[in-house]
Order: structure tokens, then sequence, then C-alpha cells
């Protein structure tokens, strides 16, 4: 018996009509303009995977995840381009020997939902846009370990977000230390002793003081966006 590699749904009553798998993984493929049922898709989304750089005078690949074919592409930003359309979910970013700063894609399914990424050229600069504030929140990556304070910093497309850890020591307190609401990892509010990393709250020492313990806590926010120089 021979199997068919692939196969078509038609739905009579149905705006589905017309639509094959092609059995290799591939999904489907269209002939029409139908609503399809969501639950056939994953979520629409740019490819958390695409790289975040790219050089002058060279192309990547950026691919979307999700959503109803055909796929309309734009990018915006100083020497980048990128083919207007597609059917599938992959395509090709190029910057050109003027390029910098970020290239900023968006893309479109064909029932008008929008993802957008970010690509960084290699020339551009980060840009200081606040201070003090958290705009992004995650576990960041260790930059600077002192004994006293810790830098950390999360990079997400054009976006930078910056957080100089330091400690604080609370009398009279047995934890846990307050939770904390920006970048969470090598411990920021954690409880920490003799200028040691973080380790937990209960083990933290008391010294001579009753309950004292220390909490780290950020002492410098800044966030960054990635521009032409």
């Amino acid at each position: 018996m021979i199997l068919m590699s692939f196969f078509c749904l038609h739905f009579i009553g149905l705006t589905v009509a017309d639509e094959c798998w092609d059995g290799e993984g591939g999904g489907p493929t269209f002939t029409g303009n139908h609503n399809y049922p969501s639950s056939w898709f994953p979520e629409f989304q740019y490819d958390p995977n695409n790289p975040d750089e790219i050089y002058r005078n060279s192309s990547v690949g950026i691919s979307v995840i999700g959503g109803f074919p055909p796929y309309t592409w734009e990018v915006s930003g100083t020497g980048f381009s990128i083919p207007i359309s597609t059917t599938d979910r992959t395509n090709t970013l190029s910057a050109d020997n003027t390029a910098c700063g970020t290239g900023t894609i968006t893309v479109t399914d064909n029932h008008g939902v929008p993802v957008t990424g970010y690509v960084r050229n290699t020339t551009g600069v980060w840009v200081l846009k606040a201070s003090g504030t958290c705009e992004m929140s995650g576990t960041g990556t260790e930059i600077y370990s002192g004994p006293s304070y810790w830098d950390y910093a999360l990079v997400q497309g054009n976006k930078k977000q910056y957080q100089r850890t330091g400690r604080s020591s609370i009398y009279n307190y047995a934890g846990p230390c307050p939770a904390n609401e920006c970048l969470t990892n090598g411990g920021p509010y954690e409880c920490v002793g003799n200028g040691d990393h973080p380790i937990p709250c209960e083990d933290a020492p008391t010294d001579t003081l009753p309950n004292r313990v220390h909490c780290n806590y950020p002492q410098i926010l800044w966030y960054y966006e990635w521009e032409c120089l």
C-alpha cells in the first residue's frame, strides 16, 4: 500500500479549504485566503534564536515562529534591507557599507498580526536613556565582581539594562530580604555576609548585633539603547 506523503482538508460550509500538509514537518501550504483555527499554529513571534548582531556588508537569516502565511517584512534603520514578502517563515536581512545602529524588523502575518525584533549593527554605541529606573527585568550577565558590589547587564536586541548591586546591613531583621524587581541573578536582594557572594538568608551572620543581615540591592540602574555613532 502506498501512503500519501501529504493530505488536504476540505471542510464544507467552513472557511477552511485547500490546505495541504507535506508530511515532512514543514507545516501547511496554502492555496487560498481563509480564516484558520488559531490552535493549528504556534503563537506568532519573532524567533528568539535570531542573531543579535550583523556586520556591515553582510547578511543574516531571520525567522519567525507560527503565524499565518504569507508574511510581510519591513526593516527600518540606516543601511538595512530585507525582501518585502515571503510564503515561509524565514528571510534574509542585509546590511550595506553605511549600516549602523539598530535594524528594527517588523513582520506581519496574513491576519495582520505584527511582531518586532532588533538586530544591532556592529557599528554603533550604547546611549544612556534613563537612570535610576528599571526598564527591563530578567537574568543578566555578571560583568564585574568586587568585594562590596557586583555589576550585571541584560541585553535584549537594541536594549540594555545595567545594574550595580551593593550590600546593605539591616538590623533586628530576620529576613528574607525584599524581593527583587530588576535583574535577579547573582544575588540582588539575597542575604550575604563578610563580603562573600550571596548565601541563603538563614546563613547570614548576626555578628554581635541581634538579627543583623546583609541584603543586596541595586545601587545604580542605567538603561541604554544601541544607536549610530
